[in-house]
């Protein structure tokens, strides 16, 4: 019975640094891998709107 207990207790602290581990990995991920989409859609909308208003500006310097 001790034997199943000790093995329980050490099952159980496996777990939980198992957890505490992939923690650490998440939020490493979360903040430093992880692409950020809404701020590359918005760069990438604002890199459109300004090549149109480029193009629209060197038609009406045509004029």
């Amino acid at each position: 019975m001790i034997k199943f207990e000790s093995l329980c207790r050490a099952l159980r602290d496996l777990g939980i640094f198992l957890l505490g581990v992939a923690a650490i990995a998440m939020t490493v991920h979360y903040l430093f891998i992880r692409t950020d989409f809404q701020t590359e859609m918005q760069k990438i909308t604002e890199k459109h709107f300004l090549d149109g208003m480029k193009s629209s500006l060197a038609q009406e310097g045509k004029r």
